[in-house]
């Protein structure tokens, strides 16, 4: 074995290495313990050692032997990153095997176990739930799990997860909005003798008004809008301040029942097919009532209710005020809430897509969907907006070129701000002359 690249006073020009296991010969040495040598036959590396019982000698260096090893992950749950409920329920999560990018987001009031849970569907790691799901000040308990890519919140829960669910954890919701106490008058000096103040109004006689109150259409008050009023009306140009449901008891009460939506089961109502905002509920019954007048269907037999003080504004409410209306379920009370069909509630919101159905709520669960088709029978609850400004339109103070009661232009004032005299006999009073649109 010829050595090349050692060090030449151990290995002789020419000359040839001695296996450890060979005799001597004649040729390189090794002559420090340590020094490197190459085979220049196999190529081997070679050092010089130190034996036991023949002195130094050259020895092949053993080669090295990497190992490799592959780690194949296992499933992992998600891990909340962060969680809060200032405006809404806000949660992210990460650290899940494997991440489809579906998720559910699971709920329960605080002390429930989840044997019966309400939850919603997301496509982001941050994944948010409106305050409307949840009660003022109440604590609940959340959790997390992947589902595979392509669940949707009507396949159900079981055997649709590919992760277990987060560790469990605890969030409490804002308190509601607090109504400030007048302040109490300043007695005048003597000797003038103090006013006694006006007692205030009552909800009910046009007062201010909070949840549970007695309104002005003889129900009760279910929802008071946080920071000032909301467009409503027949056409959206009036505002208001609260909702009202219908009364299960007393004078002229109401009693749930269960009807068609409208007699026009196919087509859509019109422009007002995606309005479920708090409000918009009036806009949209009328547009069912244009569309179809049929008797004894859900958007005709809500208008046609007068309520105990015969007022003519009660109407089907939207997707997002029948939610409001079922968070205060058990403060205005009367409803049906046993199974899910026995407690389905119409909303006058359509469908987006398709012009045969509507969104409706379970009274049971809580929980909305748009795919009832408008022929299936469904609980009703009227309910009514009121406590702001009324538009020209909805009977409020005209002016010229305003949209009147009758869909026409306001085209005359009486200009000494008082009526004249009008009607088939003379015998009524008006105040303003609109024109056919």
């Amino acid at each position: 074995m010829v050595v090349v690249g050692a060090d030449p006073q151990e290995v002789a020009a020419g000359g040839h290495v001695v296996d450890a296991k060979a005799g001597a010969k004649v040729g390189a040495k090794c002559v420090r313990s340590g020094a490197k040598a190459r085979d220049g036959v196999s190529g081997r590396r070679l050092v010089c050692v130190k034996t036991k019982a023949r002195g130094l000698r050259w020895r092949f260096n053993p080669t090295a032997v990497t190992t490799t090893t592959t780690t194949v992950p296992g499933v992992v749950a998600p891990v909340v990153v962060s969680a809060s409920a200032d405006d809404g329920v806000r949660v992210t999560v990460a650290g899940m095997r494997p991440d489809t990018g579906v998720y559910s987001l699971q709920w329960v009031p605080h002390g429930q176990s989840f044997t019966t849970f309400q939850m919603t569907r997301a496509t982001s790691a941050s994944m948010s739930v409106s305050s409307g799901w949840f009660a003022c000040s109440q604590t609940y308990t959340f959790r997390v799990s992947v589902m595979q890519a392509d669940w949707l919140l009507e396949d159900g829960y079981q055997t649709q997860n590919v992760t277990s669910h987060s560790t469990p954890f605890d969030l409490v919701m804002p308190a509601c909005p607090v109504s400030v106490a007048p302040v109490a008058p300043v007695a005048p000096v003597a000797p003038v003798a103090p006013v006694a103040p006006a007692a205030p109004l009552a909800c009910a006689d046009g007062g201010a008004c909070a949840v549970g109150d007695i309104g002005p259409g003889g129900g009760k008050v279910f929802y008071v809008h946080a920071s000032g009023t909301f467009a409503c009306g027949a056409t959206l140009a009036s505002t208001c301040k609260y909702l009202e449901a219908a009364p299960t008891t007393g004078t002229n009460s109401w009693t749930d029942a269960r009807y068609r939506w409208s007699g026009n089961e196919v087509d859509f109502i019109g422009s007002n097919e995606q309005g479920v905002a708090v409000g918009i509920g009036y806009k949209n019954t009328e547009a069912i009532v244009t569309q179809s007048s049929t008797a004894n269907r859900a958007g005709t037999i809500a208008r046609a209710y007068r309520g105990p003080n015969n007022l003519s504004d009660w109407y089907l409410p939207s997707k997002n005020e029948l939610n409001e209306l079922y968070l205060e379920r058990v403060r205005v009370g009367g409803f049906s809430t046993i199974g899910l069909s026995g407690s389905r509630y119409w909303s006058s919101s359509e469908n987006e897509n398709f012009g045969n159905q509507a969104w409706f709520q379970f009274f049971s669960t809580g929980l909305q969907g748009n795919d009832s088709y408008k022929n299936a029978d469904s609980y009703v609850r009227p309910v009514r907006a009121f406590g702001g400004t009324l538009a020209c339109a909805d009977g409020g103070v005209c002016a010229v070129g305003d949209i009147g009661p009758g869909g026409g232009v306001v085209f005359y004032v009486h200009s000494s701000g008082g009526t004249f005299a009008c009607g088939a006999t003379l015998a009524s009073t008006c105040k303003y002359l609109e024109a056919a649109p």
